[in-house]
């Protein structure tokens, strides 16, 4: 069995149905404290939440830059639509 570091937090393992229903407030742990959260689903693991620096971070030791995408989706932008051209100010 593995310690917590704060390189390596202890995971949380949560049901999927548990995850869907507190999927706001759990994102905002891992974004904001570092938690990392299994979802579990018929005895198997189905996803991992970790924080973007860490997961940059693995792929950056594992040699797998490529795979990192720092484009937001369009989606992201939603309600945030500036003015082509400006730095959101007048």
């Amino acid at each position: 069995m593995t310690e917590e570091t704060p390189e390596m937090p202890k995971t949380q393992n949560m049901t999927s149905a548990e995850v869907r229903t507190k999927f706001s407030g759990l994102s905002a742990r891992v974004q904001h404290v570092g938690h990392h959260i299994r979802a579990w689903r018929y005895r198997e693991a189905q996803l991992v939440m970790v924080p973007e620096d860490w997961y940059e971070r693995a792929c950056k030791a594992l040699g797998e830059t490529s795979r990192i995408n720092l484009e937001p989706p369009p989606a992201a932008y939603k309600g945030f639509a500036r003015k082509a051209g400006t730095d959101g100010g007048e």
